[in-house]
């Protein structure tokens, strides 16, 4: 029996990637934003260690009225395809926790090198990073057309009990780039949206405070 051709198998595989991400948008989103809001950003300059805050208070998702319309959309979307609504909306929140948050603090780090850390644990730490996740798109990719995932996110820096003015930084459509083809999972698309989050905020603070 001959043996696969390993490199003509890649090859394939690579070019039916390619075609699914040759798929045009059916919506245009605006080109990404980061801008400092309010603040002094040489203010942070002597520190570069962070405990961190996630923060989805308020959250909205796409066109839904909030998070809890779109939560309670999914619940009956689940039960009319004979699955569990509980185990979705448990899945739901609990990516933020696996899935999410560490995608984001590892690519974080991956481009802040030893300028910047963010600490998830250590509570002790003087200067607190909080990551307030206002919008999230979900976005689609499938039968040949899609829509892409992002999130807007409010950044802020500050002191706890300190008395300077936080830096508040806003970052706006924050796009997920696919990683696979098309038909990949809602929280995957979600998962690169906070993993290019992460990029871009260690980026601007490197240039912007440090």
């Amino acid at each position: 029996m001959r043996k696969p051709n390993v490199l003509l198998i890649f090859a394939l595989l690579i070019q039916i990637n390619a075609i699914g991400q040759s798929v045009k948008s059916v919506v245009e989103v605006p080109r990404q934003e980061i801008e400092i809001i309010s603040g002094n950003p040489k203010y942070f300059k002597t520190t570069n260690r962070y405990f961190i805050r996630f923060d989805y208070s308020d959250l909205k998702i796409g066109g839904y009225e909030n998070e809890a319309a779109y939560i309670e959309y999914m619940r009956e979307d689940a039960e009319l395809r004979r699955k569990s609504a509980d185990e979705w909306e448990k899945t739901w929140f609990s990516n933020r926790t696996y899935v999410f948050e560490p995608k984001f603090l590892e690519v974080f780090h991956k481009y802040s090198g030893s300028k910047i850390k963010l600490d998830p644990e250590a509570k002790e730490q003087k200067f607190v990073l909080k990551l307030h996740t206002q919008f999230i798109e979900i976005g689609f990719n499938r039968n040949f057309e899609k829509s892409p995932t992002y999130i807007n996110v409010l950044v802020t820096l500050s002191e706890e009990n300190g008395t300077e003015e936080s830096l508040v930084i806003s970052m706006k459509y924050v796009i997920g780039n696919e990683i696979m083809s098309s038909y990949s999972a809602d929280f995957r698309r979600i998962e690169e949206a906070y993993a290019k989050c992460g990029k871009e905020l260690a980026k601007y603070m490197r240039n912007s405070i440090y």
